[in-house]
């Protein structure tokens, strides 16, 4: 399953737009404090696409991922608390992202929105959606 991190942070160096807004995925644009809204997990091209998120318990489900600008990342408890989660480092260079030595792809970032893909386009697949806090 994905990286608890990444399992990854806004502090938004993005450009505003008048209708929209521009972003571009930078370590330094995706820097910041994330919560995960989805993570789903596919075995096989064939196979069911299961929710990640639904299965773990709810004190997990509101922690909050902190990417920091130094390369570390942090885990923090939300509102409920059950215990705690691993730290550890992550980098990025163009789309693909280093969490802990394992390779992620960030199939979008928009400066609110991070999704990320493991291991990168094969399956086993999980895609994880976080939104800036």
């Amino acid at each position: 399953m994905i990286l608890p991190l990444v399992t990854l942070l806004f502090s938004s160096s993005c450009k505003k737009s008048d209708s929209n807004s521009n972003c571009t995925l930078s370590s330094t644009t995706i820097v910041g404090a994330y919560i995960r809204t989805a993570d789903t997990y596919q075995a096989t091209a064939n196979s069911p696409v299961i929710d990640e998120l639904a299965r773990e318990q709810p004190c997990d489900r509101d922690d909050i991922l902190t990417l920091k600008y130094d390369g570390k990342y942090t885990w923090t408890d939300g509102v409920l608390v059950c215990g705690t989660r691993p730290n550890g480092t992550w980098s990025l260079k163009g789309n693909s992202m280093t969490i802990d030595g394992s390779i992620a792809t960030v199939k979008s970032f928009d400066c609110k929105t991070l999704v990320i893909s493991t291991p990168s386009g094969t399956y086993p697949i999980e895609i994880t959606t976080f939104s800036r806090q």
